[in-house]
């Protein structure tokens, strides 16, 4: 008896290879569509942010905060430090991105390696 309750609660039938779209199913469906597009919306706003920031802070001065998150920060602090790295220096003067460059390879050459053997070890 409760198999066939649960079954019904999801939009699906005994014997039934595909499930019904339900109100149910509909609604879930519409829901995933609303947070996609939110998170879609807060990605791009969050985008945006990063790339006002990396012009207006000071280039040192950020490359100098996003070198040791990218450092010591785990996985998806670390990715969105490098990456906010590249936009400062896309905005910066040639002889500051070089100066730049110079402080950056070597963290990203680590956190590389750290990451391939991560990977081995597992």
């Amino acid at each position: 008896m409760s198999l066939n309750i649960n079954l019904w609660a999801h939009g699906l039938r005994k014997g039934d290879e595909h499930p019904t779209y339900t109100p149910h199913w509909c609604g879930t469906l519409w829901l995933f569509k609303l947070l996609w597009l939110i998170l879609h919306q807060v990605l791009r706003a969050t985008d945006d942010c990063t790339t006002v920031l990396a012009r207006v802070i000071d280039a040192n001065v950020c490359i100098d905060i996003l070198n040791q998150l990218s450092d010591t920060a785990e996985c998806p602090v670390n990715l969105a430090a490098i990456k906010m790295e590249e936009k400062v220096i896309r905005s910066a003067s040639q002889p500051v991105a070089r100066a730049i460059l110079n402080q950056v390879v070597p963290t990203l050459i680590k956190v590389c390696c750290l990451r391939v053997i991560c990977n081995l070890e597992q």
